[in-house]
């Protein structure tokens, strides 16, 4: 249950206003940034948040209906705290969050949380970045049922899949670069003609440089040529490493030729589609009305067996 702090409420009601917003907002990789809109920091509960200018929140809704109830934040960069590198990086994704209002002239009144959740797209531009912040209403809009699909729905190497990825991963180096997108590798072999997909769908993960420790899908590979689906975030240089993991198509003859894991196949191939619906419509339809045909009685004048 939430419990509101007596003098919070008590100054939401007075038409003097004391109150101010602060933020907390959790990494993946366990990095803590605490702001606050008031114009000197604020210790609450402990915890010492950063005075800023830069955050511009909309406006909190809270759906008593459990409907989602997301909103933005917007603000500008920050070289000491949020830096265009570690969005780009994708650092951001999938953060915690907390905002909450406090009394900036009573902090140990405590704080009362309006929201949280976690960082779902985060953009920059112009300076500037734009983070959704989502609800836990947000995991009710989630489909929770095994949906009937063609292709596989498991990711390669992971528990339902059950391929070993060490056995499809080969280490790389970066020869020469077109773009961040494109650039010519050594020391990545492939099975005679197999080039042309063998790593499609596949990832690249870099190992040095500034891209150290990021991935992307990879689109095509040529035999001396990554084509990336999208450009890293940070430049790519000759001499970067990188590992390189086999595609998967999510088709039944990847999974049974090139992984020899069909047992664990995760779609259903064999279950009938919408245009197998149509067809058999169509079947039904111009198919012959023979009573012979129909049935199966004899026609001789013989009793039946």
């Amino acid at each position: 249950m939430r419990t509101v702090p007596a003098a919070i409420t008590t100054a939401r009601q007075s038409s003097a206003s004391r109150l101010c917003k602060i933020w907390r907002i959790e990494r993946t990789d366990g990095t803590v940034l605490r702001f606050t809109e008031h114009d000197r920091d604020l210790v609450v509960d402990g915890e010492t948040f950063l005075a800023t200018a830069s955050f511009d929140p909309s406006s909190i809704k809270v759906n008593a209906d459990l409907s989602v109830s997301d909103m933005d934040v917007q603000g500008a960069f920050d070289s000491s705290y949020i830096t265009a590198e570690d969005l780009l990086a994708g650092r951001y994704n999938g953060a915690s969050f907390w905002v909450a209002e406090c009394l900036w002239d009573n902090v140990a009144a405590g704080k009362d949380i309006q929201k949280f959740g976690w960082l779902g797209n985060v953009k920059e531009a112009g300076g500037q970045f734009v983070a959704e912040l989502l609800g836990p209403e947000r995991i009710l809009n989630r489909n929770i049922l095994r949906l009937y699909t063609v292709a596989c729905a498991w990711t390669l190497g992971d528990s339902r899949c059950g391929v070993t990825l060490a056995g499809y991963t080969q280490a790389g180096t970066v020869s020469s670069v077109t773009s961040r997108r494109v650039f010519g590798v050594t020391g990545i072999s492939v099975p005679g003609g197999e080039e042309a997909d063998w790593f499609t769908f596949g990832k690249v993960t870099f190992t040095s440089g500034a891209n150290d420790g990021l991935s992307m899908e990879v689109k095509n590979f040529d035999g001396t040529e990554v084509e990336l689906m999208l450009p890293m975030p940070f430049d790519v240089a000759p001499s970067d490493t990188f590992d390189i993991v086999t595609g998967c198509n999510k088709s039944l003859g990847a999974c049974r030729y090139r992984f020899n894991n069909v047992l664990n196949f995760g779609g259903f191939p064999h279950a009938p589609q919408s245009d197998d619906v149509i067809k058999g419509i169509v079947n039904t339809e111009t198919a012959p009305t023979n009573n012979a045909i129909l049935d199966p009685s004899p026609t001789d004048g013989s009793a039946s067996a």
